[in-house]
């Protein structure tokens, strides 16, 4: 699963998937943004085959955050 959602946010935001780790996220990504925060959510709804609502798309701040948003839902 975290390999799966590191390879959304490597293609989204055009990271190396190596130098994704816990901490990366919106505050130290240059390229994460909110219109790419929303192309994450909408590659990681179609992957998994799930839909977040707002405010969990609010609190996925990083890759931890997304990552455990995704195993509550899965």
């Amino acid at each position: 699963m975290e390999e799966r959602i590191r390879d959304i946010l490597s293609n989204v935001l055009g990271l190396e998937s190596a130098v994704i780790d816990e901490g990366t996220g919106m505050d130290n990504v240059e390229s994460w943004d909110s219109l790419n925060h929303i192309n994450v959510c909408l590659g990681i709804e179609q992957e998994f085959g799930i839909s977040f609502e707002v405010s969990e798309m609010e609190g996925m701040r990083t890759f931890g955050d997304i990552v455990a948003t995704v195993q509550a839902k899965v």
